[in-house]
């Protein structure tokens, strides 16, 4: 990118600009990180090494609570808070 066309980006482009740099710089992070697991897998893992392919990974979602379950966590963690002499 030339300085010109640098200096003539408004805020908001020059932000999605950086947003697209980083996650490219996490794809490639993740892509290295696969190939490296699976390379040594292959070598030291035995026949019972299943290699993990980086293009069909899917985001794990995370669990849904209800009200009563994380109520009776925070009764749980104040209980053990109480029971070493601190309060919530």
């Amino acid at each position: 990118m030339s300085p010109a066309s640098f200096y003539g980006l408004t805020i908001r482009e020059a932000g999605l600009i950086l947003k697209g740099y980083d996650s490219e710089k996490k794809e490639q992070y993740y892509i290295s990180l696969y190939s490296n697991f699976n390379a040594i897998g292959m070598a030291l893992g035995g026949k019972g090494f299943k290699p993990i392919n980086p293009f069909e990974i899917e985001e794990k979602k995370t669990r849904e609570t209800s009200i009563k379950e994380r109520e009776d966590t925070l009764n749980y963690l104040k209980e053990k808070f109480k029971k070493f002499g601190g309060g919530i």
